[in-house]
């Protein structure tokens, strides 16, 4: 999935925080909605981007369709098994659990892993 968006900080390690406004494909899945009309990411920065530079950034498809999963699936998922193995009370308790495990695997991730990189400047 490729997105443009504009470069606002220069960060350590080759990357560069990039800001993307809300598109008409953003708009589709609605998760803008919740972060409002902006969005920020950090990506690598192979290509030596500077700040206030507009760029292109590939997002891999398989990040996407697993983080879509772990945010809207996985909580589900423990919600009914906890339903199933307890009841109302321990059907939150286990989506609860759940969101927990989410979070700690996404501070993971971001200390692991870049899955997000600036391919080239966008000329304008």
């Amino acid at each position: 999935m490729l997105e443009q968006g504009k470069v606002i900080e220069i960060l350590e390690n080759g990357l560069a925080r990039v800001e993307f406004t809300s598109t008409a494909g953003c708009k589709k899945c609605g998760i803008c909605k919740m972060m409002g009309d902006k969005v920020f990411v950090d990506a690598l920065n192979e290509i030596g981007a500077g700040k206030g530079e507009r760029v292109e950034v590939e997002i891999e498809p398989k990040s996407v369709l697993w983080a879509t999963f772990l945010l809207f699936i996985a909580p589900l998922i423990g919600l009914f098994l906890g339903y199933y193995a307890g009841g109302v009370l321990f059907a939150f308790l286990t989506c609860g659990l759940t969101f927990g495990l989410i979070f700690l695997y996404d501070r993971y991730l971001r200390s692991k892993q870049i899955t997000v990189k600036v391919t080239h400047k966008i000329l304008s």
